[in-house]
């Protein structure tokens, strides 16, 4: 009984990261409308205690953002939301968008547009 009540503690924290990611958009879409970027954006939302601090990458051009939140249930993932597609929903990441800095949610990225090109595979 324990771990059903601890699997659905999991969800409700995950979907509640969700719905702060999905308040993000709005704020972020206001502020580029606002300043002409993204460069600069910082989030009033915060994020369930679980998942730690909201990530937020900016492209270094300010025109592309992706704002990620920690996986409550999960170990090395999290949610991501971006500018590409900010009202279709979080998606889970892996932590190496995080790290290597992506302002996409999508497995392919580059870095800087003049310097190298990555794409992530899935080790499993």
């Amino acid at each position: 009984m324990l771990v059903s009540l601890n699997s659905a503690r999991g969800k409700a924290q995950d979907t509640a990261v969700k719905a702060s990611l999905m308040a993000v958009i709005p704020e972020a879409l206001t502020y580029v409308d606002q300043h002409g970027s993204f460069s600069g954006f910082r989030s009033s939302v915060s994020l369930p205690e679980c998942s730690g601090e909201m990530i937020v990458n900016i492209s270094v051009d300010g025109k592309e953002i992706a704002i990620f939140g920690k996986i409550c249930s999960k170990e090395d993932l999290y949610f991501c939301v971006d500018s590409s597609s900010p009202f279709s929903g979080p998606i889970e990441v892996n932590e190496e968008l995080v790290r290597f800095g992506s302002s996409r949610c999508s497995e392919t990225f580059s870095l800087s547009d003049d310097v190298a090109s990555f794409e992530l595979t899935d080790p499993s």
